[in-house]
This record gives structure tokens, C-alpha cells and sequence, in this order.
């Protein structure tokens, strides 16, 4: 909530500029614990086919199972996993040990950053005073591709036209564009809110930031949960990164509020005072699914 009062200029001519900046972090300590002793499947087995053409079957991790609750690790078993599917990444059509991810979703997050800049201009004399403010919110979240950006104008002055005849005014213009807020709830097959997906539907040998240079490589949905080795649509999870470039939301809004004020002073007991305000906004509120996403 931005609260913005109008206070009275002062004789003369007065600029007030602040700047702030404020930066954030995800506090991990309060983020999802993983397991690191049994990797990605419903139940205790691998899926067994012959990946590499050598007529030998292959250990195969479940892609299409979206759980924690497979074979247990062992750095000694070499298993086609999902980045084995995936073309550009760099263990595209080779098994690798069966371990835990060195990059747990809790890289998924960025630090977040503030920028708040502001200018003011005030002024009057016996006659009037006004005051003129502008200030400008830089906003990036700790989400990937997440950004809200402010801008507001405000205005208010004061004129004596007659001893007995004032009259007065105040406006504010507020811009607010967002981008990429956080989904809510249980989105399911889109996955728009990532915390559903790393709290309970998550594979613990898939590596995030994998995850991140699979998707940066062609810009597609190079998907962990895909649907089998031959089939790489997802089966219920898009690549995260995926999610955050491709199905990301967006949001504009424009507001304006404030009144015209004019007092005539008949007597120093009784005066008649005339109001107009306004309040008004437009908005628009855009949400992405794209071409190749669950659903």
C-alpha cells in the first residue's frame, strides 16, 4: 500500500530528492527439507529398456513418476535419466551415477532488489502554496522473470483568488505494471505456482540448474517429468524455467483520484464550501499458456 499525503509548500521554492534501494534474499532455512537417500520414482524400481541400441537393457529412471520414493542411491549405478533425452545437455544419450542433485530447488530462487527514487518541488507565498512530487519503484522479485514497476504523480496547491475566495486542488496519477507474480494455490498441470511442484512433486536427482541451462538451450520445455524415453511431452510438470519465460503473467494499472475544492468565507463564523472528486482506474490482467506446456 502506497499512502500519499498532501501537506501545505512553504515560502520560497523547495526540491526534497531521496533514493533507497533494498535488497532480499529466500531465507533457506525455512525452505522444504529434501531427502537425499531415494530418488525419483513411485516405488523401488527402475524402468528397464534398451536406450543405447546396444541390445542390452538399460537402467531407466521412471520419468513419468513425479516423487521421491525410488531406488535408493548408489553412485555405483549408472542411470539414463531425464537429461539423457534432453539434446544440448551435456549427458544427452549417456547413464550417469545415481546420486542425489547437487542443486536442490532452493537455487531456483534469485535475490530480490528495490530501487525507490523520488523528487519533490514545493512552494508559496501568502497568496497560495503547491507542491509537486514524482516518484518511481524498480521492484525485482526473487521469482525468475518477476517484476513490478510504480510510477506516481501527485499534485496539490492552494489559491487565494480573494480575501474571502480560496480554492484548491489535489491530484494523483499512480502506473503500476507487474510481471511474473506468484501463482496461488494448487495450480496442477501447469504448475503456474513452482512451491506445489518442489514441495511434494519433485524428483531429488534432478538438478535445477540443469534444469535452467536445458531450457536456455533452445527456449523449449525441456521437462524432468517427461512422458517416457521416446515421448518427450511432460507428463504433468513443465520445465520450471519453462513456466517462469513462457506462461508468466502480466498486469497493468492506471489510477487517478483526487478533488477541486472551493471556500467562500461570508463571515469569519460561516463559510460554504464546494467539493468535486474523482476516483477512477483501468486494468488489464494477462495470463499465458504457451505452445508446448501441460495442457
Amino acid at each position: 500500500v502506497i499512502l500519499i499525503t498532501t501537506k501545505k509548500g512553504r515560502k520560497g521554492l523547495g526540491v526534497t530528492i531521496n533514493a533507497g534501494i533494498t535488497g532480499g534474499r529466500v531465507d533457506k532455512s525455512t525452505f522444504i527439507k529434501y531427502q537425499k537417500e531415494y530418488g525419483g520414482g513411485y516405488g523401488p524400481t527402475f524402468a528397464s529398456t534398451d536406450v543405447d541400441g546396444d541390445g542390452v537393457r538399460d537402467r531407466v529412471v521412471r520419468l513419468s513418476h513425479d516423487a521421491s520414493a525410488g531406488p535408493r542411491f548408489d553412485p555405483n549405478l549408472l542411470v539414463f535419466q531425464s537429461d539423457a533425452f534432453t539434446p544440448g545437455n551435456p549427458n544427452f544419450g549417456r547413464a550417469t551415477p545415481w546420486v542425489a542433485a547437487q542443486n536442490d530447488p532452493s537455487s531456483f530462487f534469485q535475490d530480490a532488489i528495490t530501487l525507490n527514487n523520488s523528487i519533490a518541488i514545493n512552494g508559496g507565498n501568502d497568496n497560495g502554496y503547491f507542491k509537486l512530487g514524482y516518484n518511481s519503484i524498480r521492484d525485482k522479485g526473487i521469482l525468475p522473470n518477476s517484476n513490478v514497476n510504480k510510477n506516481i504523480v501527485n499534485f496539490a496547491g492552494s489559491l487565494n483568488l480573494t480575501p474571502r475566495l480560496t480554492t484548491s486542488a489535489s491530484v494523483n496519477f499512480s502506473q503500476v505494471d507487474g510481471k511474473g507474480r506468484y501463482g496461488t494455490g494448487y495450480s496442477g498441470n501447469y504448475g503456474d505456482n513452482p512451491m506445489t511442484n518442489f514441495r511434494q512433486w519433485w524428483q531429488t536427482n534432478v538438478d535445477i540448474k540443469e534444469q535452467k541451462a536445458a531450457y536456455e538451450y533452445q527456449k523449449q520445455n525441456a521437462s524432468w517429468n517427461l512422458s517416457s524415453p521416446t515421448n518427450r511431452v511432460p507428463q504433468y510438470w513443465n520445465n520450471p524455467y519453462f513456466n517462469r519465460y513462457q506462461n508468466y503473467e502480466t498486469d497493468s494499472r492506471y489510477r487517478t483520484f483526487g478533488n477541486v475544492v472551493t471556500t467562500y468565507k461570508f463571515a469569519d463564523w460561516f463559510n460554504v464550501l464546494g467539493r468535486v472528486t474523482l476516483d477512477s482506474y483501468d486494468e488489464i490482467q494477462e495470463e499465458r499458456l504457451a505452445v508446448g506446456s501441460v495442457g
